[in-house]
């Protein structure tokens, strides 16, 4: 299974891809999705057998962002803890330091949406923030996803040694549906400016 939007392919992760998830773990990825600091040996290889696993059993779909024209590996992002009794998952997204700022992760993302709803039958989709991920926080507002409150303290950061507290967030079927157009038009006006 794979998905594709206008510039990337987002498909089911390889053993392959642990190296380049490994030299792409700069330091902003360690401090914003607590990556260990310094790396666990073994730490990508063991996240990467992981996510083909949880795949198999339909636990999580963590796709491997590909550019489309190029074939480069850019990053992650999907669902994962996808309760299907409850029909909820939690997203997370991981985009590489030198393709940020160029909408790649809005175009993964709003695909990945459509696929929680459309696919997997979710009726809500959940996420947690740090307090001091300012690009993540500004990207829930902008797919419209609501706040919900915090927990304290929650997680051990590995870059700070400090435990941090964790914003979350929510977003219903009904609610992504009358965001959605908005966000793919605005999407696709950006897409073409980049172009020129």
């Amino acid at each position: 299974m794979r998905l594709e939007t206008e510039r990337l392919i987002l498909r089911k992760p390889r053993k392959s891809d642990a190296k380049i998830l490994k030299k792409n773990n700069d330091t902003i990825a360690i401090r914003d999705f607590f990556m260990p600091c310094p790396e666990k040996e073994g730490y990508f290889e063991k996240l990467t057998n992981r996510c083909i696993r949880e795949w198999e059993k339909k636990k999580r779909y963590w796709f491997i962002i590909v550019l489309k024209k190029t074939g480069k590996v850019i990053g992650l992002s999907g669902v994962k803890n996808i309760d299907y009794y409850n029909k909820t998952g939690y997203l997370s997204s991981w985009i590489f330091k030198r393709y940020r700022r160029k909408y790649y992760l809005t175009e993964a993302k709003i695909a990945i949406h459509d696929f929680c709803f459309n696919d997997l039958g979710l009726r809500k989709l959940k996420s947690e923030v740090a307090t001091f991920n300012k690009p993540s926080i500004n990207m829930q507002a902008k797919f419209g996803i609501t706040f919900e409150g915090m927990k304290r303290k929650e997680n051990l950061n590995p870059y700070t040694k400090k435990y941090t507290d964790m914003n979350l967030y929510g977003i219903l079927k009904p609610e992504w549906k009358k965001v959605a157009p908005g966000l793919k038009k605005d999407l696709k006006k950006k897409i073409d400016k980049l172009k020129g």
